[in-house]
């Protein structure tokens, strides 16, 4: 990962000399500190002098030079509080703080150490006559030395604020609304986008005010908010209610800086709305198919029916012929009529078995009951190349459903997964042949998860089978309406869309494994009946 690098200002590198202001009445005081500071250099740069002599000569060069390094000054000039006057316009007025200043007197009794270190924002205190050529090297050096660790400090404030104005612009530019709450549950810092989520108005500021006073919808993920201060894991919540919005929620923990919590919250009512226009339109286009698709299928059929029904009025109008027809071939065409309407039925049915509202009856029902009734049926229906190996872990499994339409739709899976295991493998019947595993277990809310549905957990119905298997292709067409991968005698397409919609109307849903030449799995969930008392 290519590490950002940031254009930052380094103040030493701009600097071309150090600027020493001495500030005194005394003309032999510049003379011996240039005499004595000459041709010094700090840090490969030179000392560049600047000299006053009063206190309002020096006000002006100090506010005209603010990058004066360091101030050698007289206590007394004009009068004998210039020096301690010149400090407070220093930091107070001009709110320089950079700036060392450096007290050289000759007269400390008009000026004690003790009180003026105390009293004033200085930084050396000196008497003149102690001041020696050496004395004075290291005071200027150590001075021009804290000059620039201030400076390198200061410049390091200023970059870090550029780096978090860097990045708050680029969090402030995401939709997601981000905050940073304390163990106390107290808002830190956050983006506007989390002010779109305050429901009631709120006076100020909401930093230092509790998130779940703020954000009441918060309090009922407090049990996440502590468990990511306990563990330092990050936990997710997907499609949360609040009020007119969906959003969803990451926990994050804040290690770097103390227990802490990063909350992001992203509204998604907005994808949701364009996922479920989306899902209209596949409707529509699917609605459009299927309309094709019947009118095909129904005009094959009344086209038999038409022939034979035809074929009958000819004959019967010949009278003569009629007592002379062979009554098999009269009844044959009534078969053949016959046939056509049981199939233009059972076309109906699954047809209106694609609607949810084709289920009739919701009780409580015994899921295992339902799942012996629709195994007895395929043992003795199926391809006896098959084998059917049956796993009840549940004898009693409540659900609440419509035993028929829950039949009808094991039927179909079985159907499938025998033909899976036989025809779809070719005419070759020495190929035919596998086990159909049908399994009935309970699963708790953890395990149910990895469907991506959050549930109190509930019984899972699975149809393994060993046969040809699917693409992922194949996988992504099978619920579309007349879609199917065997010849068309041997299937309608529709199975599979109506086995779906089944599980829709129980308030389930469906998880399909598969992988070719190895054979496919279809997991069914279907929610616990709990009973309500009355």
């Amino acid at each position: 990962m290519k590490k950002m690098s940031f254009d930052f200002e380094n103040s030493e590198q701009q600097i071309k000399s150090w600027k020493i202001l001495i500030a005194d009445d005394e003309l032999e005081m510049h003379t011996i500190t240039k005499l004595v500071l000459n041709n010094v250099t700090f840090l490969g740069k030179p000392l560049e002098f600047i000299s006053t002599y009063s206190g309002k000569q020096t006000r002006e060069i100090i506010r005209e030079n603010p990058d004066i390094a360091l101030i050698l000054l007289d206590v007394v000039m004009e009068s004998s509080t210039s020096g301690l006057d010149i400090v407070k316009y220093i930091r107070e007025e001009l709110g320089n703080s950079l700036v060392r200043i450096i007290f050289r007197t000759g007269m400390p009794g008009n000026a004690p150490e003790r009180e003026v270190i105390n009293d004033y924002d200085i930084n050396d205190y000196k008497e003149k006559t102690e001041l020696t050529a050496a004395k004075l090297y290291t005071t200027v050096i150590a001075g021009l030395r804290n000059y620039r660790d201030l400076l390198i400090t200061r410049q390091s404030e200023r970059n870090t604020e550029k780096l978090m104005l860097y990045f708050r612009h680029v969090i402030e530019s995401m939709l997601s609304g981000v905050m940073v709450i304390d163990s106390d549950y107290n808002i830190e810092i956050y983006t506007h986008q989390v002010l779109d989520f305050i429901s009631s108005p709120v006076t100020g500021d909401i930093c230092t005010m509790n998130i779940f006073k703020v954000l009441p919808f918060f309090s009922d993920y407090k049990k996440e908010i502590d468990e990511v201060l306990a563990n330092q894991c990050r936990l997710e919540k997907m499609m949360i209610p609040v009020g007119k919005k969906i959003v969803n929620l990451i926990f994050c923990p804040l290690k770097e800086i103390g227990n802490r919590v990063v909350i992001r919250v992203d509204d998604v009512t907005a994808l949701i709305e364009k996922e479920r226009q989306l899902m209209y339109l596949q409707k529509l286009e699917m609605v459009s198919t299927l309309a094709a698709g019947v009118v095909h299928d129904f005009n094959n059929i009344l086209g038999g029916i038409s022939g034979a029904a035809s074929l009958l009025e000819f004959q019967t109008e010949r009278r003569d012929d009629l007592i002379l027809m062979n009554a098999c071939d009269y009844y044959e065409n009534l078969g053949l009529i016959s046939k056509a309407v049981l199939k233009a039925t059972e076309l109906s049915k699954k047809l209106l078995s694609l609607s949810k509202d084709n289920i009739s009856e919701m009780k409580c029902i015994n899921l295992a009951d339902v799942l012996v009734a629709a195994t007895n049926v395929c043992k003795v229906s199926l391809n006896h190349s098959v084998k059917i190996k049956t796993i009840v872990n549940c004898e009693n499994a409540k659900i609440k459903g419509d035993s028929n339409s829950l039949e009808q739709m094991l039927l179909n899976l079985f159907i499938n997964a025998s033909h899976a295991m036989t025809i779809m493998r070719g005419d070759d019947k020495s190929l035919w042949g596998g086990t159909l595993t049908v399994t009935l277990d309970y699963k708790n809310a953890d395990v149910v998860s990895e469907f991506g549905i959050q549930t109190d957990g509930g019984y899972v119905l699975s149809v393994a089978d060993t046969g040809v298997g699917m693409s992922e292709e194949t996988k992504g067409k099978i619920f579309e309406p007349f879609f199917s991968t065997k010849k068309k005698s041997d299937g309608t397409g529709l199975g599979l869309l109506m086995v779906q919609n089944i599980i829709n109307g129980h308030g389930g849903f469906l998880d399909i494994k598969s992988q070719p030449g190895v054979g496919s799995e279809f997991r069914i969930y279907l929610p616990i009946y709990e009973e309500k008392s009355e």
